[in-house]
């Protein structure tokens, strides 16, 4: 997880780490895990508006936004 990342969600994901408002959300929550692949890289890819989740469609290429996608599915284990 980038450092950036870790700042804003904690360790462990679960959206706790530091002051930022509005508060991430919990990787490991329910309301996350239950949506598809395609929903959480479009999440990854195009931000979520009215959250703290920014856009990554310019910094990340495919490869890594698919890597984000599998750690969000594996930190919920």
């Amino acid at each position: 997880m980038s450092n950036n990342a870790h700042y804003r969600l904690g360790e462990q994901g679960k959206g706790t780490a530091y002051d930022v408002t509005p508060l991430p959300a919990d990787l490991t929550s329910p309301a996350v895990q239950k949506k598809s692949d395609a929903e959480l890289t479009q999440t990854i890819h195009g931000g979520e508006q009215g959250t703290s989740m920014e856009a990554w469609k310019w910094v990340l290429p495919e490869k890594r936004k698919h890597n984000v996608l599998l750690y969000v599915r594996w930190i919920a284990r």
